[in-house]
């Protein structure tokens, strides 16, 4: 039997992300202050995604180590670069007909990027139809195209490193939180990508005493050709230190806040050949 053609995509992505050396690394988050936030902005009308919360706090990180920022190609002759933007790739999961598909969406400049406009780009890919909306045009291109096709297609879009930040972003997020799940390890095709998981009551210790807390775990997977494990774990914790020190919904930085382009990947008009990716 062959694999549905719905699932192509992801089948290219995994291709793709063969050539990379990818170290697990996770830590436990204590989500007090952000499920507050969430409560506060509910009150008023609307609680963001803790994914939004995710992408904004990782975005601040990746922007205080931009070595991480950055993407390779080649095996014989490796290429690297490093990105001024930083893009975020979440996970959506769709349905084509039948089958059960995941799809990513970019979020651009989510390291400036206000909590609500970074919320708001989220909901916007959730409600796009991947059978219809024009973001999703690429994908839906590539199930129809015989294979060795659709895999030149796929190769050529993603080739120059130039243009990964609008097809793959730079780094990526997926959530399986929803689920009881406490963590796993997604490849996104990017140097960094960010697993979320399940937030589940635990015993912590608060000013020497013992309490509960609600406690998520957060898993990043990085790509050893490209940065190390040190300036992982900086990254991975400096994630942390956002989510557990959240002091209410963060107005825009002083540097002025960036509106998150909302790029599903699938355009192949002019310069953005997008939409041939998923998350996992």
């Amino acid at each position: 039997m062959r694999p549905p053609r719905q699932r192509r995509h992801t089948l290219l992505l995994m291709e793709a992300v063969r050539g990379q050396s990818p170290i697990l690394l996770d830590t436990d988050v204590d989500m007090s202050a952000v499920l507050a936030d969430r409560d506060r902005l509910r009150r008023l009308g609307h609680a963001p995604s803790l994914i939004s919360y995710v992408v904004w706090s990782a975005g601040r990180a990746l922007r205080a180590h931009p070595e991480a920022n950055a993407a390779m190609t080649g095996r014989r002759r490796p290429r690297m670069t490093r990105y001024q933007q930083i893009t975020a790739k979440v996970a959506f999961d769709k349905r084509i007909g039948s089958e059960r598909v995941v799809v990513g969406g970019l979020i651009s400049d989510p390291d400036r990027a206000a909590l609500s406009d970074i919320d708001e780009t989220i909901a916007r890919h959730k409600q796009l139809d991947i059978e219809r909306a024009p973001e999703y045009c690429a994908i839906r291109l590539l199930h129809r195209l015989p294979w060795p096709a659709a895999r030149l297609l796929f190769r050529a879009a993603n080739m120059r490193l130039a243009d990964r930040p609008d097809r793959l972003g730079t780094f990526s997020v997926s959530s399986l939180g929803h689920q009881p799940v406490d963590s796993f390890y997604p490849l996104g095709g990017t140097t960094v990508s960010i697993g979320i998981g399940r937030i589940r009551p635990q015993p912590v210790i608060r000013d020497g005493r013992l309490d509960g807390a609600p406690v998520m775990r957060l898993s990043l997977v990085f790509d050893h050709r490209i940065i190390d494990g040190a300036l992982a774990a900086d990254l991975l914790a400096a994630t942390r230190n956002h989510l557990q020190s959240w002091g209410g919904a963060p107005s825009p930085d002083a540097d002025g806040a960036a509106q998150p382009r909302a790029a599903a990947l699938g355009t192949l008009t002019g310069r953005s050949v997008a939409g041939l990716t998923a998350t996992h």
